[in-house]
């Protein structure tokens, strides 16, 4: 009889410690992770990686992923990209917004700024939620107030705004 309740007591907490894992700790990257992934998948996304840098937000790979937002700005896609005083890409902005998850960048080189992913979409939604432009506005007007939010001067040597509004519409903008 001991030997019995000996052996239901060592499986118990065999199972108890199966069942609480590790406590969160991992020696593994959060890349290496295959928590509630089905077989392959990660493997899958791994490579959809190499090839866009783009990944599952699960995953946690992907160092410009933010959480989920379900703030609208009304545009689902925003990029800038500005030359200023000879340093290419002294200004560069990105963020995508699709399905469940959001993708954010944000460098300015100038004010020392290097941020993503949670830290980057902090930083732009306060900037995204003044802007005043939609779909309509004049491609000049929106330009204009893109450089005046990210500080970009009149005389930066290339500037480029990319922006996929809500339906669908795109702007374009560069100046030389």
């Amino acid at each position: 009889m001991k030997r019995l309740l000996g052996s239901a007591a060592i499986i118990a907490l065999t199972l108890l410690l199966a069942a609480c894992g590790n406590g969160g700790e991992t020696d593994e990257s959060p890349a290496d992770q295959s928590e509630g992934q089905p077989a392959g998948e990660n493997e899958q996304m791994d490579n959809a990686s190499e090839n866009d840098g783009g990944t599952d937000q699960t995953t946690g790979a992907n160092d410009e992923e933010a959480t989920t937002s379900s703030q609208s700005y009304g545009f689902t896609q925003f990029s800038v990209e500005a030359d200023i005083d000879g340093t290419r890409d002294a200004v560069e902005v990105e963020y995508e917004q699709e399905n469940d998850t959001t993708e954010a960048s944000y460098q300015d080189e100038n004010a020392g700024i290097q941020l993503k992913g949670d830290e980057a979409m902090e930083e732009l939604d306060s900037i995204f939620t003044e802007f005043t432009f939609d779909e309509s506005t004049p491609e000049e007007e929106v330009a204009q107030e893109v450089a005046q939010a990210f500080n970009i001067p009149e005389d930066a040597e290339e500037f480029e705004v990319e922006i996929e509004f809500d339906d669908q519409n795109e702007l374009e903008y560069e100046r030389n």
